[in-house]
């Protein structure tokens, strides 16, 4: 069997990242099914496969939908997850067979034995998805050679932004993946570039202070390292333990940081505005 997972355009460079979230999906396929992993932003459409499965953003809904339209003319069963089914199930199953709610690591196998015995649900929902004993992704699928490499080390995040989706999706709490397994998936890595795509890397609460401490010692992650996190971090470096304010602002020096911000035009976290926020961190904390 045939089972092939589809990635969408990127915004960026079209080689900046390999799909992530595909190569481990895949990691928790059974062995006995043959898996093909298209990036579409450099490969064209597989027109043979026996079940398709598309992970979906907001803003590559439209494209998603049109492909699954071009399998079902051939009753190619398509399968929906990501983002925006999660968030919008009931339009997403207009355009597909079934749609996975979400994480999805677990309902796989589930759902590939509906699919073999000819009962497809609509839905198929999973509770998070607990990190203990993970496993790495399925790099081996993947064809193509990409800039950066990218791992996950946690996912949720309790801020609940109005603009971001991350907290309806993956929960308001933090769930860490073990130490023990980031560093048995790093050895696997073989670039000295990495981007960490969790939704915010370096967390909120004296918990999530000492993992990044412990995240990042030379041990670990110790590599080029790109990662996004909370504003409310630079902004508050004087109120946090001065251990973890030490270590931030050393590891600055040679890591590169993407920061989620409100509008500028608005005023951010503690009545504070864009302007004046980056300013008070350059000057405050030399950055």
């Amino acid at each position: 069997m045939c089972f092939i997972f589809y990635y969408f355009l990127s915004y960026y460079n079209k080689r900046l990242f390999p799909p992530l979230s595909l190569t481990t999906l895949a990691a928790y396929i059974p062995d006995r099914y043959k898996i093909k992993i298209i990036d579409n932003n450099l490969e064209k459409l597989s027109k043979e496969a026996d079940l398709v499965a598309m992970s979906v953003n907001t803003y590559t809904a439209k494209q998603a939908y049109d492909i699954s339209l071009e399998y079902a003319k051939n009753d190619i069963p398509v399968i929906l997850g990501g983002n925006h089914p999660t968030i919008v199930p009931d339009g997403a199953i207009n355009h597909a067979n079934s749609v996975v709610i979400g994480d999805g690591q677990l309902i796989w196998k589930n759902l590939l034995s509906d699919f073999e015995s000819g009962n497809l649900n609509k839905f198929y929902r999973f509770s998070q998805f607990k990190f203990e004993n993970t496993k790495p992704p399925r790099r081996d699928l993947l064809k193509n050679t990409y800039f950066l490499e990218s791992i996950e080390t946690l996912r949720g995040c309790p801020f609940n932004c109005d603009f971001c989706s991350v907290t309806r999706f993956h929960g308001g709490k933090y769930r860490f993946k073990p130490l023990s397994d980031i560093e048995r998936e790093l050895e696997t890595i073989k670039k000295h570039s990495i981007f960490i795509v969790d939704d915010n890397l370096i967390g909120f609460g004296k918990e999530a202070e000492e993992r990044a401490i412990e995240l990042f010692k030379p041990k670990n992650i110790s590599i080029d390292d790109l990662a996004e996190v909370y504003n409310d971090l630079i902004t508050s470096l004087n109120n946090i333990d001065s251990s973890f304010r030490k270590f931030f602002k050393s590891f600055l020096n040679s890591h590169f940081f993407k920061v989620s911000i409100f509008t500028i035009a608005e005023s951010i976290i503690a009545g504070r505005i864009f302007e004046r926020v980056i300013r008070d961190a350059i000057q405050k904390n030399s950055y």
